[in-house]
């Protein structure tokens, strides 16, 4: 394997890793049973949903639709499985793979955060995080499928709604 293809077999891991989040709470579940992982699950739908809705209000097909909600022109292969061809020009506002990130990252550190032990565990978390949702949404970046301003929309999505929904479930737990 050469270094190209080695570099597209890594971005595409990458952008396929979203899979991660979404089957991490479904394993969790059926192996300790516990409805913080249920909690989680709903949450990540309510993520994706939310990303969906606001592309699907914003379609972008239309010339007259602001440029800062479409894809720009070269997006290509934007889907988990970067199998989806060319997306240029369709709705990319905001990026669902960061929200994704930054949904799981926020709610686990909030619902986990006490229960990581020590100062070094919680800075390898937050470190790891750091790391991913950088790669993730430079990626993003990278491949053309979203805009600084649409990844970076996507991130405050996420957070806001990890937010949330940790805070709404914390105190009963």
């Amino acid at each position: 394997m050469d270094f190209h293809s080695f570099r597209i077999t890594f971005w595409n891991t990458l952008s396929a890793s979203i899979l991660g989040i979404i089957i991490y709470p479904i394993i969790q579940l059926i192996l300790t049973g516990h409805y913080l992982y249920i909690i989680m699950i709903v949450g990540i739908l309510v993520t994706d949903l939310t990303t969906r809705f606001l592309k699907w209000i914003s379609k972008t097909e239309s010339s007259s639709t602001p440029a800062f909600l479409r894809r720009p022109v070269d997006a290509t292969d934007c889907n988990i499985l970067c199998t989806n061809g060319a997306q240029g020009g369709k709705s990319g506002m905001p990026s669902g793979h960061m929200a994704l990130v930054l949904f799981f990252i926020t709610f686990v550190y909030m619902m986990q955060i006490h229960s990581l032990g020590s100062i070094i565990h919680k800075f390898i978390f937050i470190l790891f995080s750091i790391i991913y949702l950088s790669l993730v949404g430079y990626d993003r970046f990278r491949r053309k499928c979203h805009t600084f301003l649409q990844v970076l929309s996507g991130s405050a999505l996420g957070t806001i709604i990890g937010y949330i929904i940790a805070l709404v479930f914390k105190s009963k737990l």
